[in-house]
């Protein structure tokens, strides 16, 4: 499982870091964004896959431009991919998460 946070330490955001967050996404437009699949990172960690994820890279790109001592997970990957990681307990054969079906999708809650 993945330890290295994807973003600055707590202990470096302060109130200037938030306001210059705040006025790098005042301009972005609001968007959609749907998980629309389950995959894993190797056979440890569960992760939610976007249906579309460039308005989450651009995102990405938008804040690691701003702030290049804090690149996304601490520079450890050449290619950052959207997701939302939903566990790292137990491994692909003793997990079965109940958000999943067999065939991959997201069921509705």
């Amino acid at each position: 499982m993945l330890v290295t946070p994807a973003h600055a330490p707590l202990s470096a955001v302060d109130e200037p870091m938030l306001d210059r967050l705040r006025g790098l996404v005042a301009g972005v437009p609001a968007f959609e964004h749907r998980l629309v699949r389950t995959d894993w990172f190797g056979e440890d960690e569960l992760w939610l896959a976007s249906e579309d994820d460039s308005d989450c890279r651009m995102l990405t790109g938008l804040v690691s431009d701003a702030f290049p001592a804090y690149p996304p997970y601490g520079g450890q990957f050449d290619e950052v991919m959207p997701h939302l990681a939903t566990a790292g307990c137990c491994g692909l054969s003793g997990y079965r998460h109940p958000l999943c079906d067999r065939g991959g999708r997201v069921s509705r809650l």
